[in-house]
């Protein structure tokens, strides 16, 4: 595929293309869809890196795709996620969810890609609430980080897990 790296003002992006296309431009080597670039080297295999937890009670991973990840840095999402955690899980990730989507808006206007996040809580034997999607509709996981419709109906890209 075609690595491109482009600069605009202080922000540098490097993307993966299919040769000589002006698709699917992802910044990321591993990826559950996308199949594309398989060919060259964007996997679904993970990376996987273990830590021992000892002395860490209270810490939580936060995983989220990369519509949350294209206009904030880690630092900046753990910091939403972190401020608003004393309010609940659920807020917190509503308050990372909501920011992505502004951050979204500001520079895309009508297009956003997916934005997923999970924020899972790593003490032994600890468990996810299951909220009903006011969104999503009944049995879902979820929430939109809009106003409840996308561009062409409901929106199903933006959610909480």
């Amino acid at each position: 595929g075609d690595i491109r790296t482009e600069k605009l003002g202080d922000f540098v992006s490097t993307r993966i293309f299919r040769p000589e296309e002006p698709i699917p431009g992802l910044s990321m080597t591993r990826s559950l869809g996308d199949l594309c670039l398989k060919d060259f080297g964007v996997t679904a295999s993970p990376e996987v890196i273990e830590w021992p937890l000892q002395g860490l009670e209270g810490a939580f991973l936060l995983a989220a795709t990369d519509g949350v990840w294209e206009f904030l840095e880690s630092r900046d999402a753990c910091n939403i996620v972190l401020e608003r955690l004393p309010h609940g899980l659920w807020d917190a990730l509503t308050a990372l969810v909501k920011q992505s989507r502004v951050k979204w808006k500001e520079d895309e206007e009508l297009y956003c890609d997916d934005i997923t996040a999970v924020l899972a809580h790593l003490a032994p034997g600890a468990a996810a609430p299951r909220v009903q999607s006011k969104s999503l509709g009944a049995g879902s996981v979820g929430m939109c980080a809009g106003e409840g419709t996308c561009v062409d109906g409901p929106c199903t890209t933006c959610s909480v897990m």
